[in-house]
């Protein structure tokens, strides 16, 4: 670690401290590693955030840039501006010099070397450089200085009785048919970070292919039958193409279908109880109740609680799925049901790294089924 002359500032650390791997690690998967990460977790919060940009009129070029971006910055890890308490042109005593002073509460479900590391990228995005750190407190507490323009301290404070507003969320991706490119796309789909949903049709061209590159990627694989509301089959049809579609698709794990009535869904319960599968309940029916007949027949089910992609764009999608996190938070957990399509893959690949960052933990289906 280097020592600066700069104002002053002096270092003290007991020998051998581990603040040294803090600091050493930091730059060291910055130069590794940060081109992924401003490509993947941008620094700008969503108009939905709890956090909140702070303007300081006084100040200008760099340190004033890191000051002004450390609240939005930060929410990208879920903390939000009530955790961070900054003051300007304050004593940095012991160091020496007067600077910017930023305190930091950080949950328990979050690691200050995380906070940390994330910390010497944006001094490093605003032009300034990070001068050195102090562990403290039985490693409950990391002091940062930097050099941005001015002086600036960053101390973070492990709160033992904290933990960021976050849940549990599970995606299920309807195959949306065949078509150009419709095999790039799972491809695609299959490369998303697991655990995912893909309800599969059983009479899709390259479904064998399909099905290695989900499994190898660690995501579920269900049954998918549209179901025509106009001309919905007859029970006996729907249930030979539901016996035909679990022989073609045997690692499937759920059965996902649009029933259009009441009796067509009994007859899905049924086959699902049979072949001991997750039912999907879409909750879009207005005369009967899907969920209450699988919990009747003592079948496992995931209950749908947003459509994620009812508009085919990305920007909408992107909406829907921070409305989708809002919901996990809200209640714990929160199922997301979409399409295979081009817009939700963006949306998602957009979306999904920022939801980690802040907490959110993606679930298989079988560990959201009750």
């Amino acid at each position: 670690m280097k020592k600066s002359a700069k104002r002053g500032v002096r270092l003290t650390r007991r020998q051998h401290s581990p603040a040294l791997h803090l600091v050493l690690t930091a730059f060291l998967l910055t130069a590794g590693a940060g081109i992924f990460f401003y490509g993947q977790w941008p620094l700008q919060a969503p108009e939905s955030s709890s956090s909140r940009a702070v303007v300081v009129e006084d100040q200008e070029g760099p340190a004033g840039s890191l000051y002004e971006q450390v609240d939005e910055a930060l929410a990208e890890l879920g903390l939000e501006a009530s955790l961070i308490h900054k003051a300007h042109g304050v004593s940095l005593a012991p160091a020496g010099g007067m600077g910017d002073r930023i305190v930091v509460r950080v949950p328990v479900d979050l690691p200050l070397t995380e906070v940390n590391l994330y910390l010497c990228r944006l001094v490093e995005r605003c032009g300034g450089r990070v001068l050195g750190a102090n562990e403290r407190q039985r490693g409950q507490q990391v002091e940062i200085y930097c050099e941005a323009g001015q002086l600036t301290l960053f101390v973070l404070q492990r709160d033992p009785e904290l933990r960021r507003r976050a849940g549990l969320i599970a995606l299920l991706l309807e195959e949306s048919g065949e078509g150009p490119g419709s095999w790039r796309l799972l491809e695609r789909f299959c490369a998303l970070r697991p655990p995912l949903g893909l309800a599969l049709r059983p009479e899709s061209e390259r479904l064998g292919e399909v099905l290695d590159l989900a499994q190898a990627r660690g995501h579920q694989v269900l049954v998918h039958l549209p179901v025509d509301p106009e001309e919905p089959p007859a029970p006996e049809a729907l249930r030979q193409q539901l016996r035909l579609a679990f022989k073609r698709v045997p690692e499937a794990v759920g059965v996902d279908v649009p029933a259009a009535n009441a009796l067509l869904t009994a007859e899905v319960v049924r086959e699902a109880r049979k072949n001991e599968l997750l039912f999907v309940d879409r909750a879009t029916a207005l005369d009967f109740d899907a969920g209450a007949m699988a919990k009747e027949a003592r079948v496992r089910t995931v209950h749908r609680d947003l459509f994620i992609d009812e508009v085919d764009n990305r920007a909408e999608v992107e909406k829907k799925l921070w409305e989708l996190a809002e919901l996990a938070a809200q209640r714990g957990q929160a199922l997301g049901l979409g399409q295979t399509r081009e817009s939700t893959l963006l949306a998602l690949e957009a979306v999904l790294p920022r939801l980690e960052a802040r907490g959110f933990r993606l679930i298989s289906l079988s560990q959201l089924a009750r």
